[in-house]
Order: C-alpha cells, then sequence, then structure tokens
C-alpha cells in the first residue's frame, strides 16, 4: 500500500525534503564545479592562441568581464595588436565550438597532467601570486 506524501509524518516529509534539497544542492554543485573546469578549461586553451600572448589575453577577458563571459560567446571580439589572420580564425572557433577545438583537447589533457601530478595552476589574483608579477601588464 502506498502513501501519499500528504499524507506521511511530518517527520517524513521533513526528511524527504531533506534528502530533495540534498539532492538538489549536490547537482548544483557538481554544476558549479563543471562550469569551474570549463572555464579552465578555455583558459588554459586560449594561451595557446597564435598571436593572443599574455597582454592579448587579458585584453580579451577584460572585454568579457570573465572568462565565463567569454564561454557564453556573445562578445564582440576587441581588436587585439598582435591577433591577425590564423589567431584570430582560432580564438573565433574556440570561442563557439569549444569542443571542436584543437586548443580545447590541449588544455584538456594538461589539466589532467596537472591533477595526475598533483600540481595546480597559480593566476594574477591568487594570494600566492608574486607581487612583483602583478605589476607586469604581460605576466
Amino acid at each position: 500500500m502506498n502513501t501519499p506524501p500528504s499524507q506521511f509524518p511530518d517527520s517524513h516529509r521533513n526528511a524527504s525534503t531533506a534528502i530533495t534539497d540534498a539532492n538538489r544542492d549536490a547537482n548544483n554543485a557538481n554544476q558549479v564545479k563543471a562550469q569551474s573546469e570549463r572555464c579552465w578549461t578555455l583558459f588554459i586553451a586560449l594561451q595557446q592562441i597564435d598571436g593572443l600572448g599574455p597582454v592579448g589575453l587579458s585584453q580579451l577577458i577584460d572585454s568579457a568581464g570573465s572568462v565565463g563571459r567569454l564561454m557564453q560567446g556573445d562578445i564582440k571580439l576587441p581588436v587585439i595588436r598582435g591577433l591577425q589572420g590564423t589567431g584570430r580564425a582560432q580564438l573565433k572557433q574556440l570561442l563557439h565550438q569549444p569542443e571542436n577545438s584543437e586548443h580545447w583537447g590541449l588544455a584538456t589533457r594538461s589539466l589532467n597532467w596537472l591533477r595526475q601530478t598533483g600540481s595546480g595552476l597559480l593566476c594574477r589574483g591568487d594570494k600566492y601570486y608574486p607581487r612583483l608579477l602583478e605589476q607586469l601588464s604581460n605576466c
């Protein structure tokens, strides 16, 4: 005999609600983790674009507001000195069809290697990033 949820004692409904909430929270955490993984992959892939360089990469991210916004693909590409022809085509492909880009594959392999070796990334803005390097626009 199945009892409708509305007829369960409060303790059962509360437990059921807690489990549902926990499942939703876990699902949200997995989505956030997947989005974060995609942002890191894009960040590494962008560094491989011909002619982009560290200054151009900073300009690109600044124009979008974040790497996450770059992933949305709704941005107008700024004019970046040194980014022409092949590099611009690579960038457009990476932003519009990331998984089909050779740069995405390279970035994915790089992240896997970092995990396997117990290494990590240190980026501008991290508390351990050297203060003197933060003063340079091309680091």
